[in-house]
């Protein structure tokens, strides 16, 4: 039981942080939290790009938002410890729910420019089986919708 709530607790850490850039439309906020080695991969004028499209997509305020689950994926290689989450949230507005997934190193003694968001997807709820993917398989940066202009 506390092994899953340390988790959970940690998961909602980074789902606030994410839902305090989309309220606030901070690109520049929402960027800090991807992870370095995903920055460096990334152009930031297409990082920026992404993150309008994704303002624009969600429309008004998160009013709230609930865990939908999370897991966590461990190894330790010579006393060297990597940790990843995998999160999915459900998110609620004025106007729409959606779904956010994330994976998130949260501890990396290998490579610590991996530490931070690896993967952020949105779609709305309707749209979860058309856009279904495995979280793992998640392109680094943020994924959206076809229709998400």
């Amino acid at each position: 039981m506390g092994y899953y709530s340390s988790t959970n607790k940690k998961s909602l850490k980074f789902a606030d942080k994410i839902v305090k850039c989309i309220n606030n439309k901070d690109s520049n906020g929402l960027y800090a939290l991807f992870s370095e080695s995903v920055r460096e991969n990334i152009e930031k004028d297409s990082f920026t790009k992404d993150s309008e499209r994704l303002f624009e997509y969600v429309g008004t305020n998160i009013k709230e938002f609930e865990s939908m689950g999370s897991s966590m994926e461990g190894s330790i290689n010579h006393g060297k410890k990597v940790t990843c989450y995998y999160s999915k949230f459900e998110l609620i507005s004025n106007d729409n729910n959606f779904i956010m997934d994330y994976v998130v190193t949260i501890e990396d003694a290998y490579e610590q420019k991996n530490i931070g968001i690896k993967s952020l997807k949105i779609i709305k709820l309707e749209d979860t089986e058309k856009y279904f993917i495995y979280l793992q398989d998640l392109p680094d940066g943020i994924t959206l919708p076809d229709e998400a202009k």
